[in-house]
């Protein structure tokens, strides 16, 4: 307790209160310090810090994997189904993980987060195919010219070129 409070039933009914400051200092002393329990004694305690500041780094990854690409969680109870589940996963964060280090090393401060959103605003382009006469043309919708940009940063430029192809018939 910080405070020590005692209301009066006699008299007046005054309220007598005082701060207990030397409850204060000592839990002003433990701000921002936290304790980390490893049940493993052959590990360093450098070891045990970089396990556990390493779980923010693979809880991005998971949430990345539930929310945008709208991945649910396994319930299969067939070994291959669940083999397929972890193959589509572990190979949905290479890709992410692949994105994360282009963006970082076209000097992109932040390349989770321009991840996140360059995969969102990718999730946002239409392809759309049209004929005219013995041409089809292939037409990218939705394209933001940020998107844009940021395909050139990481060498993918040309990705959504338009094109278009000639038939004989």
């Amino acid at each position: 307790q910080y405070v020590y409070a005692k209301i009066s039933r006699r008299g007046d009914g005054g309220v007598e209160w005082r701060f207990h400051s030397h409850m204060i200092g000592a839990s002003e002393r433990l701000d921002g310090k936290s304790a980390i329990l490893c049940t493993d004694p052959s590990l360093t305690a450098e070891e045990i810090v970089n396990m556990y500041l390493e779980k923010d780094f693979v809880e991005k990854v998971f949430r990345t994997m539930k929310t945008q690409e709208e991945i649910v969680p396994v319930r299969h109870r067939l070994e291959r189904r669940v083999r397929a589940y972890v193959f589509v996963m572990v190979t949905a964060y290479r890709l992410i993980a692949a994105l994360v280090y282009l963006l970082r090393e076209s000097g992109i401060r932040e390349p989770w987060e321009e991840s996140q959103k360059l995969l969102d605003s990718l999730s946002r382009v239409e392809r759309l195919e049209i004929m005219f006469g013995k041409e089809k043309k292939e037409w990218y919708l939705n394209l933001k010219h940020e998107t844009s940009e940021t395909l050139k940063r990481i060498g993918y430029g040309k990705l959504f070129d338009e094109k278009g192809q000639k038939f004989s018939v």
